[in-house]
């Protein structure tokens, strides 16, 4: 591949982060350039970092199979880029910054990734590849399995019988009701759909919907803005102090809701008595999902490809899996469930889902 057509491929994100170092892939025609160590300082030096530098140093790397020395400045690069991804997911944010910051945290990642270890490969159980160009999310819901893709169609639904798909605005997230019904929320399209007796209904709203949940008997949802409803009747509840709502989920009478852009962070919102907090969560850096079990929470963190343990407190304990392709390793995860004493974790980039012990 040549260096323009690097530079100026196409900025869609369903390819964009495809091709990884390791991956057999090269840049060619790379124009005459400081070394990868300048330019990894030069972008470190600063907090508005040049795309042309950025796009330099990512055609460099992507031929790559090993980093070179200096894992703690190249680590130090993937957190600021991090940082500096997170910053850009906002309304009046840079998105040809955000992708292309977002493409060498990939990049250097994947180069500077350890090895499992005994411990991954201990916790590590199995996978398997969905059928879904870029899934979202997965649940088994009385007894079909259901998961989001990016494609179209976008939902499907495996009842052991026939696969059943629809094509419904651009879900991102699927959460189950206790009464049997099953919702599909969204970051990108507006409402939401529930799955009633076979068939979908429009839940109408003028912002996208990410999570629709059951709390005392009533249905609530909550917006891409963070304003709380209840829908029966309409009535909105209050506003959680998030700039925005990407994902969310709700257990035990808490929502916690998931703004990539809050570096480091997580909200809980507290529904009956009305209350947030805002957890610091690091080592997590831009927190896709999480899960609670027992007295433990997982969360899992796009930019780093890992499962990370806390307690209710979110006092961090450890961590497991990898970054990267291949066995105990997570590409982009981007949803986490608990299935018995087990987590499924599903990774958006290589359309795999993840088997594994809870540790």
């Amino acid at each position: 591949m040549s260096f323009e057509a690097f530079t100026n491929a196409a900025p869609d994100s369903l390819y964009w982060y495809d091709r990884l170092p390791g991956d057999g892939f090269s840049v060619c025609a790379i124009p005459q350039s400081p070394s990868i160590e300048h330019l990894r300082d030069a972008l470190l030096a600063t907090s508005e970092p040049s795309t042309a530098d950025i796009d330099l140093l990512a055609a460099f790397l992507l031929g790559h199979e090993r980093i070179p020395a200096d894992h703690e400045r190249w680590k130090a690069l993937t957190q600021h880029l991090s940082r500096c991804m997170a910053a850009q997911l906002t309304s009046e944010g840079n998105r040809p910054l955000r992708m292309r910051t977002q493409r060498l945290h990939y990049y250097i990642e994947a180069l500077i990734a350890d090895a499992p270890s005994v411990q991954d490969h201990q916790c590590f159980v199995g996978e398997r590849n969905l059928e879904a160009m870029k899934p979202w999310d997965y649940v088994e819901h009385r007894g079909c399995e259901w998961w989001i893709s990016s494609g179209s169609p976008n939902i499907y639904c495996n009842n052991g019988r026939q696969l059943l798909h629809w094509n419904l605005g651009l879900p991102t997230q699927l959460d189950p009701l206790p009464d049997g019904r099953l919702c599909a929320g969204s970051i990108y399209s507006n409402g939401a759909s529930i799955h009633e007796r076979g068939q979908w209904v429009t839940l109408n709203h003028d912002q996208p919907v990410p999570l629709v949940f059951w709390h005392n008997a009533r249905l609530y949802f909550i917006d891409h803005l963070g304003n709380l409803w209840c829908d029966e009747p309409r009535q909105f509840i209050a506003r959680v102090p998030c700039k925005q709502v990407h994902f969310a989920r709700y257990f035990e009478g808490t929502i916690y809701c998931l703004d990539n852009s809050d570096y480091g962070h997580i909200t809980s919102f507290n529904v009956d008595r009305m209350v947030s907090v805002r957890h610091a969560v690091l080592p997590v850096q831009v927190c896709n999902d999480l899960a609670i079990v027992g007295q433990h929470c997982y969360l899992i963190d796009k930019q780093q490809g890992s499962v990370f343990k806390f307690d209710r407190n979110f006092r961090f304990i450890e961590s497991r899996l990898k970054f990267g392709r291949g066995e105990a390793r997570l590409l982009d995860p981007v949803s986490i469930r608990p299935h018995c004493d087990r987590l499924r974790v599903v990774s958006w980039l290589s359309n795999k889902m993840t088997l594994m012990h809870a540790f």
